[in-house]
């Protein structure tokens, strides 16, 4: 992760117009900017390519004052073999990089552990017709395999129940469908008004017209096509939670889904539907929210939680660490499965199983020390 001192808003003598006027990107981030990679190209160029790409749009981002938090590629569904290969071009970068959709019923708990292990993100896709105890069970074990190396070797493997033309920059559910493109994702929560709905709605429409303007000047620099994810998403302080609780909705009361349900549905009247791809939804990842945490750790959250924010609220089930335990997780496997059966809307899960005890910590690398919670 490179931090690099902001820029001021434009270089001098660049002829590109600023994409904001205001004081806006200040608070804003690029939370992702991510490479779909073609199928044109064997994978170590397809790879390079993007890499290329990515260092192109980074200046372009950076010339407008934007901090890039993470470059990201992500390559279509590739399976098993191939991603062992990718493992070995992409192993040494500062890209995170995807391996694309994989088949639960394909994947071994082994591969998958050396996959993630070595650094590739790992977006599994569920059989949503048919999707039985005994799959549950296997993912399971694959999570729990992968987190048995290191913990953090679980963030980077994800569950999704969706079908396979599903387009988001956020990882680990990320996939490319073949055809070259870029997608961003931001971190905003500070840049929004969160003293009443009215405010949240106008700031959320002004941080919107910058993203757009951004998506736009890569794409005429870049020449492909730029597609953003408008979720709006955490970073540890900086608090979606903590947001919602300005608000007057605090997670441990009822109310939360509604203030969840209001914020989505602005983010769907506000973001372009042309650009739009992914969740574009309030996402609350339990381990990068820091008010989410510290309710964790004061034992008045639990997995099951999640489970009831995800009713509403697309990416509910996600980084959250709980003790090990195989079956444990498979059954709360099987509940985000089948609520997203009957929202029908993409819902995708990620678990990091841990030695230890609700209440207890765990290190967990950029992502600190989150404490446990009970299933």
């Amino acid at each position: 992760m490179h931090h690099h001192v902001d820029q001021p808003y434009l270089i001098p003598g660049s002829p590109l117009k600023p994409v904001d006027e205001g004081s806006t990107v200040e608070n804003i981030e690029v939370r992702a900017v991510t490479y779909f990679a073609g199928r044109h190209r064997g994978i170590r160029e397809e790879y390079e390519h993007g890499i290329n790409v990515l260092e192109r749009a980074v200046e372009i981002l950076r010339e407008q004052g934007l901090r890039v938090f993470t470059k990201r590629v992500s390559m279509p569904s590739i399976g098993v073999g191939e991603a062992l290969k990718l493992l070995e071009v992409a192993g040494n970068g500062d890209a995170l990089v995807s391996a694309g959709y994989i088949d639960l019923r394909r994947l071994t708990p082994g591969d998958a552990s050396h996959l993630a292990g070595g650094g590739l993100y790992i977006p599994i896709l569920a059989p949503v017709n048919d999707f039985t105890m005994d799959d549950a069970l296997h993912f399971s074990r694959i999570i729990h395999a992968a987190a048995a190396d290191d913990p953090v070797n679980a963030t980077r493997i994800a569950i999704g129940f969706h079908d396979e033309s599903f387009l988001t920059p956020y990882f680990p559910d990320s996939s490319s469908r073949g055809s070259r493109s870029i997608g961003l994702a931001f971190l905003y929560p500070n840049a929004l008004d969160a003293e009443s709905i009215d405010g949240l709605s106008e700031s959320m429409h002004r941080v919107f017209k910058v993203f757009n303007n951004i998506a736009e000047l890569l794409e005429k620099s870049l020449g492909y096509p730029v597609y953003i994810d408008y979720s709006l998403s955490p970073w540890m302080e900086r608090s979606v939670a903590g947001l919602l609780g300005s608000l007057g909705f605090s997670p441990l009361e009822p109310g939360f889904n509604y203030a969840l349900h209001v914020v989505n549905k602005l983010i769907g009247m506000h973001g372009d539907r042309l650009r739009a791809v992914g969740f574009n939804e309030v996402m609350l990842p339990y381990a990068e929210d820091s008010v989410l945490v510290e309710y964790g750790g004061r034992g008045l959250l639990r997995a099951r939680d999640f489970l009831r924010y995800a009713s509403t609220c697309v990416a509910g089930v996600d980084m959250i660490i709980v003790p090990s335990s195989v079956e444990g997780l498979a059954r709360l496997t099987l509940d985000a499965y089948s609520l997203s059966r009957v929202k029908s809307r993409p819902l995708s899960l990620r678990a990091i199983p841990v030695d230890g005890e609700p209440g207890g910590r765990v290190r967990l690398g950029r992502f600190g020390e989150p404490f446990i919670i009970g299933y």
